[in-house]
């Protein structure tokens, strides 16, 4: 048995890959816990709102687990597995859910593995959980459920038979969208084609990649999603000394922190959102403005104050107040985040029955026109046989 997982941030790419019916055979939503959502593309917006209350990046842990070829899990069996590493990544009744998949291997057979994805956002405290230790959580997780379901340990291939693409990387790109093995292709074709190191950062960077000082290595790269690399590891036949020559015209110093990169790195994410989705006001989507106006409020305020101001908002702008669940000594933040995402699934009930209302409306005045037209038809016909 397999085990995957990281802390993740970017909610808008695994709604789309986890709900992606193209590249599998089976997608099934198996379990929804702890979200005022009851569909994964809003408990993902739920985590985004509760996100911004806690000022974290990387909300949610995302995890896979994968049973060998040839061997299935009962559903009880999937239960047990999911609990388990819960439990290990010290995550034990955080708000989840649990999506399945069944592909097609590269032998023609169909196997089915379970992606996990749980808030990491304490609902007290409003801080992250931690995750230190993750892939020790996986390995023990996996081991003790070989043993226990009987099934074949996998073997950890000797440092000679892996390959220079490390696992963790391996793990780390099937989750963020971004193939190591295919960034090293691309990184080394723009590092052969740059005659000096100031060409090749401006080809990184129109490549969409951000040149770093690293803390440990004197160059690394920050991806689109914010993950880190040694640039060294990311050319073809590169070591440290001879990269350090080649770039001895750009001023390390004057490059970005890792810090300074990742943030280089989300804002243009955000701006590239910006640009093709809708801004969060009252026109556009009401329930969401509601949600960034009071996570950004610093102040710690009483449950009926969050009530009285919530409602009003709303109530402003022609939405009806909310009944709000009762989570007494929680800070102003967390009510904040919950009333937002329920707002929003609320009003989308709210649209959703007002587009059924007015498609009715629309049928009943074309069936009265059309009577109206038979009727006027019959009493012409009549003056004609006068």
């Amino acid at each position: 048995m397999i085990i995957k997982g990281n802390s993740r941030g970017n909610t808008k790419f695994f709604t789309s890959h986890l709900l992606n019916a193209e590249q599998n055979e089976r997608v099934e939503v198996k379990e929804i816990r702890g979200f005022s959502a009851d569909t994964v593309p809003d408990a993902f917006k739920e985590l985004s709102i509760m996100g911004a209350a806690s000022r974290g990046e990387r909300i949610f842990y995302h995890a896979s687990i994968n049973p060998e070829k040839g061997e299935t899990l009962t559903p009880e069996q999937w239960q047990i597995a999911v609990e388990k590493l819960e439990h290990k990544l010290g995550l034990d009744d955080q708000p989840r859910f649990i999506i399945e998949h069944e592909k097609e291997g590269k032998d023609g057979e169909l196997r089915t593995h379970q992606h996990i994805v749980w808030s990491r956002i304490d609902p007290d405290s409003m801080t992250l959980l931690s995750d230190s230790h993750n892939y020790q959580a996986h390995t023990q997780t996996a081991r003790e459920l070989e043993q226990l379901f009987d099934h074949e340990v996998v073997p950890v291939p000797a440092y000679a038979e892996r390959s220079h693409i490390k696992d963790w990387e391996q793990w780390r790109g099937s989750e963020s969208g971004i193939d190591p093995k295919q960034m090293k292709a691309e990184i080394t074709q723009l590092y052969k084609s740059s005659d000096s190191g100031a060409a090749f950062q401006s080809a990184l960077d129109e490549a969409g990649y951000v040149l770093a000082q690293g803390d440990r290595r004197d160059f690394v790269l920050v991806d689109r999603v914010g993950d880190v690399h040694s640039l060294a590891r990311r050319i073809e036949g590169m070591k440290a000394a001879e990269l350090r020559g080649f770039m001895s015209d750009v001023e390390r110093q004057s490059l970005p922190t890792i810090a300074e990169a990742k943030s280089l790195q989300d804002t243009q994410a955000t701006e590239s959102e910006s640009d093709s989705s809708p801004h969060f006001d009252l026109a556009d989507n009401p329930k969401l403005a509601v949600g960034e106006k009071f996570a950004q409020q610093p102040d710690y305020i009483s449950f009926n104050e969050i009530f009285a101001s919530a409602s009003a908002y709303l109530d402003k702008y022609g939405h009806t107040a909310f009944e709000f669940p009762e989570h007494h000594g929680r800070s102003k933040e967390f009510f904040h985040a919950r009333a937002a995402a329920q707002i929003e699934l609320e009003l989308e009930e709210m649209h959703a029955e007002q587009d059924r209302r007015k498609a009715e409306q629309q049928k009943e005045r074309e069936e009265n026109l059309w009577q109206e037209a038979i009727q006027q038809q019959r009493e012409q016909q009549k003056d004609l046989e006068r």
